[in-house]
């Protein structure tokens, strides 16, 4: 779900034929964009395709569905469903939406509550939906006879100091069988090749087209699924679901159940995973084709830029994108920046400081009051006192000295040439095979905010995009569509380094690395604060390779083997 704090939790309770059928469905997306958790747009796609599943008359369910609502409406609703249960009934129980865990026990956030502390988030009156309450109340409800199948699919932060960390924690009920999208101490991953949830993509693909197949079986192939797909097209498995816990007799969609030996199941999807790698953690990489382009500024932009900014800041700021023919070879690009997860994990591995840490200029530059200057407390940890950091964001606050520290290190561990994109790459990817302003159009209107993280209408600059993107600040990587190359965040959200030198004019420096840490490197992309002109994939920002900005962070690339 934009990485995103997302929980999901599928609940199957497995009765004899004639027992009746009910399922509930939750989703809770519509979160408040200045709030700790951040919107979700999977949630209200999940609830949908679930209910067009089960809506399936020849399964025998009965639907209800609770979306977006707040915590009271919340809990009256689960009671009503819960009360409205017999001994003997199938339940299936699905919830999309932010997970927590806090002291061995999973909540729901409902909209409209931030809870800050662990004092509200276990207050009974007040405090989230608990998971591990709900599965017990169920199951007590059906009686001995029910079986319960628990799927719980969480993208997540940790919340709170002392919570427990990544992952929802095991819960012990009864008769249950727990299906976890993620092992313990994982992030439980949003974005999809889809609209839905990564876990959900595959999970309804599995429930589409083995509907007579035991859960079991299902669980199995959605795992397959998911990371065959992990290591097929995004070459690191980062997310490995976990079966746990017991059930009595067969559960499945439709009568009568088969096992797996009974079902032919043609997909590619379903081909067994191959062994995790040694570090789960590498980026997802996405293929990019190379070739020939016309890298700079169209003169359609260029006669905007002057009507727009006027001949002298045109002079002063874009002037160096004059156009030139630039070629690259097949590369891969990671499809998100580096997060804060990623860097806290080189950090708490190496014991590395940051230049914003350990610098006699301490801090991060920041616009504050409306000027520029340095925040002398910030730091990789908190770039930007406006907004809390989520493990999701992109990092932010790190020099082009700390870029290559956490690559080095990033080498180390997984025994490949990670480095920094060239400007001539980045610019080639940004465009994603496209020649206009951006990759989504030449013209400036509300389809920016479905591809970018950027200057909407709800900030008070006279300069913006007429479309509210849902995040004030940073949002979580992956929270947008992706470009043609299957690229996310490539323009807006955070400004990103590049490995090349800054040349005023394009004379070949934009076609390599530089050597050595002297020198201007150019940044790319543009931010999650900047109006249209300043996104556009031609722009060029230039920065000391020791200056940090709470608005810049950077993604990885690999050379084509």
């Amino acid at each position: 779900m934009a990485k995103v704090i997302a929980l999901l939790i599928s609940v199957l309770i497995a009765m004899p034929a004639w027992s009746a059928r009910q399922a509930l469905l939750i989703g809770m997306g519509d979160y408040d964009k200045n709030g700790p958790y951040p919107p979700l747009s999977q949630p209200q796609h999940d609830i949908e395709r679930m209910a067009q599943i089960l809506g399936n008359k020849a399964y025998g369910f009965q639907l209800t569905t609770i979306m977006d609502e707040k915590r009271y409406e919340l809990m009256r609703q689960t009671d009503q469903f819960i009360e409205g249960l017999t001994s003997g009934d199938s339940v299936f129980i699905y919830i999309s939406g932010h997970g927590v865990q806090h002291n061995n026990t999973n909540y729901l956030i409902p909209v409209g509550k931030p809870y800050k502390d662990p004092a509200e988030l276990i207050d009974r009156d007040r405090g989230a939906l608990s998971i591990n309450i709900l599965t017990n109340r169920v199951i007590d409800k059906i009686g001995v006879q029910g079986v319960q199948v628990v799927v719980l699919d969480a993208c997540r932060n940790s919340l709170f100091k002392g919570s427990g960390g990544a992952g929802l924690q095991p819960i012990a009920t009864r008769g249950t069988l727990f299906h976890y999208s993620a092992s313990p101490g994982e992030y439980s991953r949003a974005s999809s090749p889809s609209k839905l949830s990564f876990y959900t993509h595959f999970l309804v693909q599995q429930l589409e087209t083995s509907a007579s197949l035991r859960i079991r079986d299902v669980f199995e192939n959605t795992a397959n699924a998911l990371l065959h797909y992990s290591e097929t097209r995004l070459e690191s498995i980062d997310q490995t679901p976990w079966l746990s816990g017991n059930m009595r007799g067969r559960f499945c969609l439709q009568q009568p159940c088969v096992g797996a030996d009974a079902l032919a199941l043609a997909t590619t999807d379903t081909t067994p995973a191959p062994a995790t790698p040694s570090f789960p953690y590498a980026p997802r990489m996405v293929k990019i084709k190379g070739g020939c382009f016309t890298m700079g500024q169209t003169d359609e932009e260029k006669q905007w830029l002057i009507k727009r900014r006027g001949q002298e800041k045109y002079d002063d700021y874009y002037s160096d994108e004059s156009p030139v023919q630039a070629c690259v070879n097949d590369f891969q690009m990671a499809e998100t920046e580096v997060t804060v997860a990623d860097f806290t994990r080189f950090v708490n591995q190496t014991g590395y400081r940051t230049d914003a840490e350990t610098a006699k200029d301490k801090g991060c530059r920041s616009y504050k009051n409306r000027k520029w200057q340095t925040d002398a407390n910030a730091n990789w940890r908190h770039p930007n006192p406006q907004q809390p950091n989520q493990m999701e964001h992109p990092v932010a606050c790190v020099s082009f000295n700390d870029v290559m520290a956490y690559i080095g290190w990033l080498n180390t561990r997984t025994g490949k040439q990670y480095r920094l994109p060239t400007e001539a790459e980045f610019e080639y990817a940004a465009r994603g095979g496209t020649t206009t302003a951006y990759f989504w159009g030449a013209t400036i209107d509300k389809q920016a905010c479905q591809y970018a993280n950027v200057a909407d209408k709800s900030t008070d600059w006279s300069r913006t995009f007429p479309c509210d993107d849902r995040a004030e600040y940073a949002a979580p990587v992956g929270s947008y569509q992706p470009n043609p190359f299957g690229l996310k965040d490539i323009l807006g959200n955070v400004w990103e380094w590049t490995c090349s030198e800054y040349e005023k004019a394009y004379q070949g420096k934009a076609l390599r690395c530089a050597e050595g840490s002297k020198g201007l490197r150019v940044l790319r992309g543009g931010g999650w604060g900047d109006y249209p002109g300043s996104l556009r994939a031609a722009l060029r920002g230039r920065s000391l390779p020791e200056s940090r900005n709470y608005f810049v962070g950077f993604r990885v690339v690999r050379s084509a083997p």
